[in-house]
């Protein structure tokens, strides 16, 4: 019997060790100035994706992202007026925001050679 406690407790340690480790994000839901999404993108490596277009360039959005790749980094780019753009990096395993006025398109781009898998949400600013 005494054989069998300090391996039960040794087991009972390293499993919450890896539990206090793990890293769960909440999944996005819509809010009231929701305009598009919440939606799931899988981006291939290296490549980009339009996940959000507006017909207008009057509306000021801000894009909430997280990048649900293990390694992988994503990168947001909101696209205004004239071409004007914003960016924002996310490591893997991250969530950012990113605000930009007259929104007419929001891409998303992996940063690596392996794919990347993002939750994104644009609402009016």
């Amino acid at each position: 019997m005494r054989k069998t406690v300090p391996a039960l407790v040794a087991a009972a340690v390293v499993g919450l060790a890896g539990t206090a480790m793990a890293v769960t994000i909440a999944p996005l839901t819509t809010g009231g100035r929701t305009l598009a999404g919440p939606g799931k993108t899988a981006i291939a490596a290296n490549a980009t994706a339009t996940v959000y277009t507006h017909v207008s360039t009057n509306t000021d959005a801000c894009a909430t992202v997280i990048n649900s790749s293990r390694t992988a980094a994503v990168r947001i780019t909101l696209v205004g007026p004239a071409a004007s753009t914003v960016t924002l990096d996310l490591v893997a395993g991250t969530a950012g925001a990113l605000c930009h006025d007259g929104v007419v398109r929001m891409d998303l781009t992996c940063l690596a050679e392996t794919a990347c898998a993002t939750q994104w949400r644009v609402d009016a600013n």
